[in-house]
């Protein structure tokens, strides 16, 4: 009789931790001692960089509140819900928020496209 794949028990094997170079006993797809498996040792995230259309801002608040943005279209201030989490808030205002809009904005100031007013 098979033993179900669930309960088999998985082969060690000999591997070298990728961090520091120790040798340990531990399965196939291990690949860092028992020191260097823990989250502090984890990849390092990368920061956003700003894009075009939006605004990277990081709150110090842990708490979620509401704060006052600038459109960078019209200069007009908006509303946004301010997440700990979230670092990528709208650079635009309501009112500017597509492309098409932010253009036939740009055409009734008489601004060229692509310069920011």
């Amino acid at each position: 009789m098979e033993l179900p794949r669930g309960l088999r028990r998985q082969k060690q094997f000999m591997k070298e931790c990728k961090h520091c170079g120790k040798h340990f006993i531990g399965m196939k797809i291990a690949k860092y001692c028992e020191e260097h498996r823990h989250r502090k040792f984890g990849p390092v995230k990368v920061e956003t960089t700003p894009d075009r259309y939006n605004t990277v801002f990081q709150s110090s608040n842990p708490k979620t509140y509401h704060d006052t943005f600038s459109c960078a279209c019209c200069g007009k201030g908006f509303e946004v819900v301010v997440i700990h989490s979230v670092k990528v808030y709208p650079k635009y205002c309501e009112e500017h928020r597509t492309l098409h809009r932010r253009k036939m904005y740009e055409l009734s100031q008489g601004v060229k496209s692509g310069q920011e007013v």
